[in-house]
């Protein structure tokens, strides 16, 4: 507001009150605050496993800033990180699909299965689509990721997706869905 002003501070003058206000101050829970400066702190370490400290540490605080700080973390140069601020937004309340689609196309198949699991989480109308993205995955890791979230869905409303990970080819993931799926009406056959 005052960045195109001079300011001389000889010429600035001081005026005593003539009242006097009573305001109530309610601080902040000191324990949190270092717990918080804490976390900033490991953040902005060298070591790899510090910043996913330091990550988890604000997700534990419920941090109001968790999905931006986690964002900023996507940038990192070690894929540990990368793949703990995707799980760290799949647990955020809000977050901003674009930000994380880029990811869902990566190489790296922990990258690729935690992002497609934010993506999921996050993309509301369009979140089956990506259940079925990851559910059809080529790599079992994706779809292990996935089929941990397929309790956010309605079975009756997303029979495919269900049945998709019920005859998937991985038995992990095959075992997983039939412990969802158990007494929802779900019958997989024996042949």
């Amino acid at each position: 507001f005052l960045g195109d002003v001079e300011i001389d501070p000889a010429t600035l003058h001081v005026r005593p009150r003539t009242r006097t206000v009573e305001v109530k101050i309610e601080y902040p829970d000191p324990a949190g605050d270092e717990r918080q400066c804490e976390a900033l702190e490991l953040l902005e370490a060298d070591k790899p496993k510090q910043r996913i400290r330091g990550l988890q540490l604000l997700a534990k605080l419920e941090d109001a800033d968790l999905f931006e700080w986690c964002a900023m973390l996507l940038d990192d140069e070690s894929v540990e990180v990368q793949v703990a601020a995707l799980k760290t937004i799949t647990h955020c309340e809000d977050a901003d699909p674009d930000t994380i689609a880029p990811f869902a196309e990566s190489e790296d198949k922990r990258i690729r299965a935690v992002a497609i699991a934010a993506l999921a989480k996050h993309s509301g109308d369009a979140a089956p689509l990506w259940f079925r993205r990851g559910l059809t995955d080529p790599c079992p890791n994706v779809r292990l990721e996935m089929v941990s979230l397929l309790p956010l869905l309605d079975p009756a409303e997303h029979k495919e997706l269900f049945e998709l990970a019920l005859y998937d080819p991985n038995t992990h993931v095959q075992q997983r869905a039939e412990r969802m799926t158990q007494g929802k009406g779900y019958a997989k056959p024996k042949w």
